[in-house]
């Protein structure tokens, strides 16, 4: 049986209204029922916007040690990344949420000491570093892993008071080389969502370099 949080209908999209100060233990209650529900072959009974207001929430609250459970199990539930339910980009944009809210998080506590910024920065690097780790041995499909570092790019490019460095320089490749690999198609909804997302966070050059500028705007 899920939890009320998990079986209930959110009223407040993308978010599941649970405070990023939970004890370890009580968001362990909330985690292991939603992995459980994230890998099961049956469709998922959770409403849309609590699957993906959890997935923000974990993704950004949860402690690096954690942090390769919530990635991987949303990587390898194919109901989420094959259903028309969550075709339009809106994984994408829950991802992007979560880099959101891991920098505020880590805002909060470095607020006050010595080289607060450089902390939340260093924090911000470890935090993309472990998921990103995740990314490069996973064995999902190459356009869930695609969608997944296009929702971090994203959230990246929202959280520009964070210095990224080579971290982003890396995602962005990252991202152009699948994209790349990608068979576009004016039909394929999941596709055009991720279009919209590169355009938009991706430097043009970065594009021209392997013609894909063009194919991206052609389908816009």
């Amino acid at each position: 049986m899920l939890p009320d949080h998990l079986s209930a209908r959110s009223t407040t999209p993308y978010t599941l209204g649970l405070s990023s100060g939970m004890s370890h233990h009580q968001r362990g209650e909330l985690l292991e029922p939603f992995l459980q529900a994230l890998g099961s072959r049956q469709a998922l009974e959770i409403p849309q916007e609590t699957v993906l207001g959890a997935i923000t929430h974990f993704l950004s609250t949860l402690p690096l040690a954690d942090l390769p459970r919530i990635t991987t199990a949303t990587l390898d539930s194919e109901h989420l990344w094959t259903s028309d339910e969550y075709a339009g980009g809106q994984l994408m944009q829950a991802i992007s949420l979560a880099v959101s809210g891991k920098v505020a998080n880590l805002e909060k506590r470095h607020q006050s000491g010595w080289c607060a910024s450089r902390k939340t920065s260093s924090s911000s690097h470890r935090w993309l570093d472990t998921i990103q780790t995740v990314l490069e041995s996973s064995e999902a499909r190459s356009i869930i892993v695609l969608q997944f570092r296009v929702g971090l790019l994203s959230g990246i490019s929202r959280n520009d008071n964070i210095t990224w460095g080579e971290a982003r320089v890396h995602l962005e490749e990252q991202v152009v080389l699948g994209v790349s690999e990608l068979g576009l198609s004016a039909a394929d909804q999941r596709k055009l969502a991720i279009v919209c997302e590169v355009v938009h966070h991706v430097d043009p050059s970065r594009l021209r370099i392997l013609d894909l500028q063009v194919r991206l705007w052609s389908f816009l």
